[in-house]
């Protein structure tokens, strides 16, 4: 999954896990049987968010990027 995200005033409601199940529904209508993420390590609302949807830590995992890349966006 890629940028998901509930505007602040609407958290808590239940829409983030309805995106959530929705989008696994769709993947695995389509023969999709794993998912993956990435969430920033400072994102500690986030993470909290995913692990309550089941989603785990991997520590088997490097994630890298290349001196080449470049983001569309800014991180504070």
């Amino acid at each position: 999954m890629y940028h998901t995200a509930v505007e602040e005033a609407y958290r808590g409601q239940g829409l983030g896990s309805a995106l959530v199940s929705a989008a696994e529904q769709a993947l695995q209508d389509e023969g999709i049987a794993k998912i993956a993420l990435v969430a920033f390590k400072h994102n500690e609302g986030g993470n909290r968010f995913w692990e309550k949807q089941g989603f785990s830590v991997r520590d088997d995992v490097v994630y890298r990027n290349s001196p080449k890349s470049f983001s569309l966006y800014c991180v504070p």
